[in-house]
């Protein structure tokens, strides 16, 4: 909850729910205020009084919709919880603020009320005008004490009877009946306190704790399967109490208590070892504590005990076989800030699942320290790929090849050929990149291989692209295809045409016409239709619109022309 800032202590305070958002109401004088998780706000109720005076008592309904407001006035508010919707007020004249002031209900009308305690007097106001009051004075003696009746041997000596002796003996209760009579000599007789005299307490919720208390375990149980009470509420409390006592016996060795309280609670619902366990550990006994663990089948609950007690490894063991990694890291980062740092990575090093984790770790919130776990591991690989993903952060050019060398060193360690020599083409790119960035003033650096010959192209320096393709080893298909691409892209078609025939193309005529044709230039498109190989004349005359009765393409033979379709088909 936020700071209130409060100058004095509230004079009454109420706990609301809003939307599954726990709320506390609080009152200081004449000022309420309203506080959640993350503000504290000061608020009016509607329609109250000005002159309604300081808030001296609060209740909130059952169901916590309605909310109830007393004042040192006598005023009382009733609304919503939300505060935003006034039911009724009422003022009953009494200052001095209720022992007690809750809500409720009609059964069958439904209509709210307010019932108020004081010493003496019962108050129910509900939405009316007038309230309904129940005095609570002293008990009337007429209702604790039977009625003065006087007994019928007490009149007997008034009455005709006790001229008729005769009579007086056969009257059975009479003053003079027999001596021996049975009925009064069995009223004599000492037997004992009498039945009525006995009290005893009624079997309530309150009997099972005393007895708890005495250790009178079983007829605590006993009474809670009379009373019926669930099994979390009743018996599994009771045998958790037991075998909190249990744990406590020293004359037992650690086996047998184990034995004993596994024996007793079995799987009992409501029941968790992790707390008998730990009041085994507070009580010295982490070995029995530890056996209790064994026990528990939550592993959420054994970790934490387990870090408790300094089994750091054994609670490592455990968070793995839970499979929850939120569990596995809590661990390995209590190890971290528990032992040093050779012996965290030794005991990682036993727990392969444990350090993958780590390393995941690592690589999100402590790079360093990954490097030093692959420097212990002699993963040179990884270590290539380390320097490798480093370099990538160097603001410098120098930083950065340095970053990569070592890269190259540790990938020929881990005789890995392919990736040395592409980190050492890296590099080479990096300082051709350099230099180009220095003579043509233009941003190279952090473009690949393709994009930097690409840019050069297209910027018309044909001589440094041919210099990369021979440099670089580009394969001829790879490299005809981007170049003719930037061609097109460039709009140099002369250039273009120019290339075509330098030398035969790796990859045919055909993607001339199609690039030619992405462009919108079917002019120039034309003049590589007639050079596409047999197989693929007929798609190339397509793409140009050369299908109709208009003849050949431009570049067919002039005997070919106006021959139109036909001549396609006999020259494919």
């Amino acid at each position: 909850m936020p700071a209130a800032g409060l100058q004095k202590p509230p004079s009454c305070w109420a706990v609301l729910s809003q939307d599954r958002v726990t709320i506390v109401l609080l009152a200081v004088g004449q000022d309420l205020y309203l506080l959640d998780n993350t503000s504290c706000s000061v608020v009016t109720p509607p329609g109250m009084s000005p002159s309604a005076g300081a808030y001296l008592q609060m209740a909130v309904s059952f169901n916590y919709r309605c909310l109830a407001l007393f004042t040192d006035t006598g005023y009382i508010w009733m609304g919503l919880a939300t505060l935003k919707e006034k039911l009724c007020e009422f003022n009953c004249s009494l200052r001095a603020p209720p022992k007690q002031m809750v809500w409720c209900m009609r059964p069958r009308s439904r209509q709210r009320a307010v019932v108020m305690a004081w010493d003496r007097q019962l108050m129910v106001v509900g939405n009316s005008t007038e309230c309904i009051q129940y005095p609570l004075g002293r008990r009337d003696w007429g209702r604790s004490r039977r009625p003065a009746q006087a007994p019928r041997a007490a009149a007997a000596p008034s009455s005709p009877g006790c001229r008729c002796p005769q009579e007086a003996q056969r009257s059975p209760g009479g003053s003079a009946g027999s001596e021996r009579s049975g009925p009064l000599v069995r009223l004599a007789e000492l037997r004992g306190p009498s039945p009525a005299l006995l009290r005893g307490s009624p079997l309530s919720l309150r009997v099972p704790p005393r007895l708890v208390l005495r250790r009178l375990y079983p007829l605590a149980i006993r009474i809670c399967e009379y009373l019926r009470l669930s099994e979390i509420q009743g018996v599994s409390r009771i045998l958790a109490h037991w075998a909190c006592y249990k744990v406590q016996q020293k004359d037992k060795s650690d086996e047998e208590v184990a034995y004993a309280i596994n024996q007793k609670l079995g799987d009992t619902p409501g029941i968790s070892y992790s707390e008998i366990a730990a009041r085994a550990y507070d009580c010295g006994r982490t070995e029995l504590a530890i056996k209790l663990l064994e026990y528990e089948p939550r592993s959420g609950e054994q970790v934490p005990l387990l870090l408790k007690m300094k089994r750091s490894k054994l609670a490592l063991s455990k968070a793995i076989e839970s499979g929850d990694t939120d569990l596995v890291y809590t661990v390995v980062l209590h190890l971290k800030n528990e032992l040093n740092r050779g012996t965290f990575f030794m005991t990682l090093q036993n727990q392969p699942v444990a350090l993958s984790l780590y390393r995941q770790f690592c690589k999100h919130q402590e790079r360093e320290t990954l490097k030093d776990l692959y420097n212990q591991d002699d993963n040179h690989q990884e270590l290539g790929n380390f320097h490798v993903h480093s370099s990538y952060s160097e603001k410098r050019i120098e930083g950065r090849v340095a970053a990569l060398q070592n890269a190259v060193d540790e990938y020929y360690k881990a005789k890995n050929e392919f990736a040395a020599k592409a980190t050492e083409d890296q590099i080479k790119l990096l300082r051709l990149q350099r230099h180009l960035q220095e003579d043509f003033d233009k941003p190279y650096l952090d473009l690949s291989l393709h994009d930097t010959v690409s840019t050069l192209i297209l910027d018309g320096h044909h001589k440094k692209a041919e210099q990369l393709y021979r440099d670089f080893k580009i394969p001829d298909k790879r490299y005809w295809w981007l170049k003719i691409n930037a061609l097109a892209t460039r709009g140099d078609w002369e250039e273009m045409e120019k290339f075509s025939k330098s030398k035969k193309s790796p990859i045919g005529y055909l993607p001339f016409v199609e690039i030619a044709v992405k462009h919108h230039n079917r002019y120039e498109a034309k003049k590589y239709a007639p050079r596409v190989t047999p197989e693929q004349r007929v798609k190339a005359f397509i793409l140009v619109g050369c299908v109709g009765a208009g003849g050949a393409p431009g570049g067919a033979p002039g005997g070919a022309r106006g021959q139109g379709w036909g001549w396609v088909q006999r020259r494919s």
